[in-house]
């Protein structure tokens, strides 16, 4: 049954009523709407963009991800999106540097972090070297479960991605040069370093010892450049 733009998204917004969590990705909702036996004329997101009671929320990310919901859920879906890129971006960066900005200290002590081959940080009372940078308290919030990214809800999220942003911003640093994926590819041509001795730097200190590699992992990683 071949549909008209109208009908189409009356139909849309039946779909959507349906959803628990209040929308429903485009790829999915084409899907159900030709498992339902409906065909129209046309790109089904085109006309979607015309419906006034719909509204398409695109990832800024990842163009093809696109969510539909009703206009009035407008502003949740939109923080569903902020949400799932503050904890994408917050993954991507090296662990260590995001447990710099949460880890508890005891007073008169500080965060320091170096930047290098690998990313660590240090507690101390002043920096051991010129290479290390300070975190200072205004970036941080230890209060923020940092060790679980995934349980930072979206406000935790985004306030400690932007803290992160807002301390490399007054250091002058590029956060895409700390990206897990540009990290790997420079790692990937460091000459005479193994992957073991990778993870090793990529630990921080504090919690070096209390990691356990079984032997038959080292040696794996021993072997591999």
């Amino acid at each position: 049954m071949t549909l008209s733009n109208a009908d189409l998204c009356q139909e849309v917004s039946k779909t959507l009523a349906e959803q628990t969590r209040g929308w429903i990705f485009l790829s999915s909702l084409g899907l159900r709407l030709r498992q339902s036996g409906y065909t129209w004329e046309g790109k089904l997101v085109s006309i979607l963009e015309r419906c006034d009671q719909i509204a398409l929320i695109k990832d800024p990310l990842v163009k093809e991800r696109i969510l539909v919901c009703p206009i009035e859920n407008k502003e949740k879906c939109e923080a569903q999106i902020g949400s799932k890129d503050a904890h994408r971006e917050l993954a991507a960066l090296p662990r260590a540097l995001v447990l710099a900005f949460t880890i508890q200290v005891q007073q008169g002590q500080h965060v320091f972090v170096t930047l290098g081959d690998s990313v660590r940080y240090e507690i101390a009372q002043s920096a051991s070297s010129d290479q290390q940078i300070m975190i200072s308290d205004e970036y941080r919030d230890t209060s923020l479960p940092a060790y679980k990214l995934t349980e930072l809800n979206s406000d935790q999220a985004k306030s400690l991605l932007n803290s992160i942003t807002r301390w490399a911003k007054s250091n002058s640093i590029n956060l895409e040069d700390l990206n897990w994926k540009s990290r790997s590819l420079q790692k990937q041509s460091a000459p005479g370093q193994n992957a073991l001795s990778r993870l090793l730097l990529a630990i921080p200190r504090d919690l070096r010892s209390q990691i356990n590699i079984p032997a038959d992992i080292a040696e794996l990683l021993l072997k591999h450049l």
